[in-house]
């Protein structure tokens, strides 16, 4: 299963800017741009220009190559850590969120 680049780059995104610390209205004032276009481009649903690219690289000091990086997991072990490492990182509401999602795809199952 691979994922489409726009979600590829906003799940990077995501994921340095957790790893700095910011807010999405935090990292929005540094790279100068609305708190809204931020939720868009992490959760896929839009894409940055060339230069804003370069301007979340820059902020990361990072290569903007790096926001295209996505390393398929290998096998449903990895997949099952990813997730629980990924649950570690977020609040109340959006485990709740992920826990009623799989409660629905296990209802499928029976």
């Amino acid at each position: 299963m691979s994922m489409d680049i726009k979600s590829i780059f906003g799940q990077n995104v995501r994921k340095y800017r957790k790893a700095f610390g910011y807010t999405q209205m935090q990292f929005a004032e540094i790279i100068e741009v609305d708190q809204k276009h931020i939720s868009f481009i992490e959760s896929g649903n839009s894409f940055p220009s060339p230069n804003l690219i370069s301007k979340i690289a820059e902020n990361f000091n990072i290569k903007p190559k790096d926001l295209f990086d996505y390393d398929e997991p290998v096998n449903i072990t990895e997949l099952k850590n990813n997730i629980n490492k990924m649950l570690e990182n977020i609040d109340y509401e959006d485990v709740l969120k992920v826990h009623n999602y799989i409660s629905i795809l296990t209802l499928k199952k029976d």
